[in-house]
């Protein structure tokens, strides 16, 4: 008899190992599932910003990306604000307007309400951008006479601002690009 209790003790031991190593495979899988996602949300957003930044090149247009953080950014040859100033000439809202341009048809395929369809061949996988920030700078040179900084931080908000009002302004469809929560895509920052 005590035999038999051992071999049932044994059997249901085996049983419990079995559904516990059964429950690792699957959550070593989904593991693997999610690393292949990030990894394939990172070659998207390379390929986005690279076909961006040609696009922007054949326009004459330099801008620089760093595809491992997501950042393209418009050096100041491409975009200058005067010092202290928050507007633009009007030859870099014309370029500014050419980014519009190019952000409309690269990001048309990776926000929320992209036709799926479409976008097969750019966006095979169906990618969508959580956010795209406008960072507006300033140097670190005190800006009328203040030395806390606080004028230099206004005056970085308001040009991102502006960036973001002629990026966003009147007939952009960037308007309307939401992220898969439904929050407008573009926000700024300075």
């Amino acid at each position: 008899g005590l035999l038999f209790v051992f071999i049932i003790a044994l059997a249901l031991q085996i049983m419990l190992y079995s559904e516990e190593e059964h429950k690792a495979r699957e959550a070593e899988a989904r593991a693997s599932a999610i690393q292949k996602q990030l990894a394939g949300n990172d070659i998207a957003r390379s390929d986005l910003l690279e076909r961006v930044q040609k696009r922007l090149a054949a326009q004459n247009i330099d801008v620089s990306i760093d595809p491992t953080n997501g950042v393209l950014r418009l050096p100041e040859a491409s975009i200058t604000f005067e010092t202290g100033k928050s507007t633009l000439k009007p030859e870099y809202v014309e370029r500014l307007k050419l980014l519009r341009t190019s952000l409309e048809n690269e990001l048309a395929c990776y926000h929320k309400g992209a036709n799926k369809k479409a976008c097969r061949k750019v966006n095979p996988y169906g990618h969508t951008l959580d956010a795209v920030f406008i960072e507006g700078h300033t140097d670190n040179q005190p800006f009328g006479g203040d030395t806390t900084g606080h004028l230099n931080r206004r005056l970085s908000t308001d040009r991102a601002n502006t960036v973001y009002s002629i990026l966003l302004g009147e007939g952009s469809r960037l308007r309307q690009y939401r992220n898969p929560n439904n929050q407008n895509l573009f926000s700024l920052s300075g």
